[in-house]
């Protein structure tokens, strides 16, 4: 009997040559491909069936073409569908660390000043 696996460990071992290095921190996404003013319920209610349909793509994609290269990247260039799966990855990391930095400046912006701070 074959073990299932999850749409996150598919992802989290997903070959290929990518690391986080590709996402640099203050680059502006693409126009196409900025945020739409969800509301965060929304997303946060969508994202795992969005992720669960775009790994059924990338599964499709993968049995039509095989382990080869299956798409082109615009920056990155052609990537196998074990990269894609990394590439989202990676980028679904980095937007968590984005999220990360801007709740904690938040916070620290909300954060009653200390005596310190008033000299």
């Amino acid at each position: 009997m074959v073990a299932q696996v999850s749409v996150r460990q598919r992802f989290a071992n997903a070959g290929g040559a990518l690391d986080s290095t590709i996402f640099r921190m203050g680059r502006k996404a693409p126009k196409q491909t900025a945020p739409r003013g969800l509301a965060p319920e929304t997303v946060r209610a969508e994202v795992v069936q969005k992720l669960e349909a775009m790994d059924g793509i990338i599964a499709q994609c993968e049995s039509r073409f095989g382990h080869g290269k299956v798409l082109d990247h615009p920056i990155l260039g052609p990537l196998t569908a074990a990269q894609w799966r990394k590439f989202h990855w990676i980028h679904g990391h980095h937007h968590v660390k984005q999220i990360l930095k801007l709740r904690e400046r938040a916070r620290s912006e909300a954060a009653p000043a200390t005596i310190r701070d008033s000299k």
